[in-house]
């Protein structure tokens, strides 16, 4: 009978670490703990107001909108990170962008980008597009969120929200317009000030419905508006699986409020959850001993300890504990993140505008925009909340490779549990570590 390298090499392994056993009771696994990092920043004199990765056909990217000084020091209000270096995208729009998404009209992705008295317009192919233009009577029209939404027996549309009550002259529309990418047309209902909008599909319907914020919180159901909730201004929404429970699909929704209304509703402090028919609290919110707390940004990341909703804005406590405008719930509470980011401005500024999640090369992170002028990663207007690679189970050490270590920290955690305890071995869960167990470590090696 012949055997290979591999199977000698496996055999040598499991009796060196049968040897080894006593000694390997002190080996632990490598803990790794997210941290604040430096995201490359070399902006200056920066707000960020939103944040989307984009594909040019170069390789993903980071897009930041705002307004800002990058490179030579000229003032610019998009710009690009591919994780080494800054660059300016195409001729500069001019005006402060509020809002970027990506959207496909059929001719393939394209990065849209709107703002303060600016219109709508599309990065492709290395150039701008203007794609509409609009106003609100004798005020600064300005267009404040951009998303994608497909509506039954039509394409996917992209929607522009904002302060505006008309586009390219012609076209009434109060807040909410739609780009089919050839015409755009009015959301008949929609009222002018919409400073967020997400598209969420609840459990309790067969599809998904756009939300807007206007009258608190509003639902367009592809014919008519009806408003859901929120006695206050809506700032972020983003649609995630249930944090607290098994429900389903909800909608996170965050602002500057202190009662969801609607049904179900109750005291909510500036963030909540709509599930489709009710509302509830996230514990007790975010606020702010100055009573001037808001949340501006929305994101659900893993950050190598599971799934959780990142919040950010102007706050000063999360959960009744102190955060610094930046802070994680999990479902059943909340903790801040390290020393959070700084707030030097005024009551008016907020520091945390934007967040998305992004890979740079040194695995997915949470990046954090906003006005903020100090982060723990020494870096002003954006950084990156960097998480832990989350491993396979059989790699106990999280180095990459199932291996000799591995197999020490499995055979030191051999036998029954202690009750109420997890053990790091335990790979099937069973409450034992076992030859079950050490099948499973060997089916992974490598």
């Amino acid at each position: 009978m012949q055997t290979n390298n591999t199977d000698r090499n496996l055999c040598s392994a499991i009796v060196a670490a049968s040897i080894a056993i006593s000694a390997a009771s002190s080996v632990t696994a490598g803990e790794c703990q997210p941290q604040w990092k430096n995201a490359g920043t070399q902006l200056q004199n920066a707000t960020i107001h939103d944040m989307v990765v984009f594909d040019d056909g170069t390789g993903p990217a980071l897009y930041v909108g705002g307004v800002f000084q990058v490179l030579d020091g000229a003032a610019s209000h998009i710009a690009r990170w591919d994780g080494s270096s800054w660059s300016v995208v195409g001729p500069d729009p001019g005006a402060t962008v509020l809002a970027l998404a990506v959207y496909d009209d059929g001719t393939g992705p394209a990065m849209y980008a709107a703002g303060m008295g600016m219109t709508a317009i599309k990065y492709q192919g290395g150039q701008w597009d203007h794609i509409g233009m609009f106003s609100a009577g004798f005020s600064m029209p300005e267009l404040h969120s951009l998303t994608v939404h497909e509506e039954p027996g039509g394409g996917p549309a992209l929607y522009v929200g904002g302060l505006f009550t008309e586009v390219n002259f012609s076209i009434p529309a109060f807040g909410v317009a739609r780009w089919d990418g050839n015409e755009w047309s009015a959301l008949p209902g929609s009222s002018s000030g919409v400073q967020a909008m997400s598209v969420y599909q609840s459990p309790h319907n067969n599809r998904p419905n756009l939300y807007a914020g206007f009258n608190g919180l509003s639902r367009w159901d592809g014919a008519v508006w009806s408003a859901v909730g929120i006695d206050g201004s809506v700032r972020a929404l983003t649609a995630a699986d249930s944090l607290e429970d098994d429900s389903g699909s909800v909608l996170y929704v965050g602002g500057w409020f202190a009662d969801t209304g609607g049904s179900g509703g109750g005291p909510a402090n500036n963030i909540a959850r709509w599930d489709g028919q009710a509302w509830s609290a996230l514990g007790e919110g975010v606020t702010s001993e100055t009573g001037t707390a808001r949340v501006h940004a929305l994101a659900v990341f893993d950050d190598g300890s599971g799934p959780a909703l990142y919040a950010g804005g102007l706050f000063d406590t999360a959960g009744g504990a102190p955060a610094n405008n930046i802070a994680r719930w999990d479902g059943t509470q909340w903790s801040p993140l390290g020393a959070g980011v700084n707030h030097t401005g005024s009551h008016w500024t907020t520091p945390v505008e934007a967040m998305t999640t992004f890979d740079d090369g040194d695995g997915a992170a949470l990046h954090v925009g906003g006005s903020f002028t100090g982060a723990p990663s020494m870096e002003n207007y954006l950084t990156k909340w960097q998480g832990c690679d989350v491993c396979a189970a059989a790699d106990l050490n999280c180095d990459g490779v199932v291996d000799v270590s591995d197999l020490l920290i499995l055979l030191a955690t051999w036998g029954t549990c202690p009750s109420g305890e997890d053990c790091q071995g335990d790979l099937n869960g069973d409450g034992v570590v076992d030859v079950s167990d050490l099948l499973i470590l060997l089916g992974d090696w490598g």
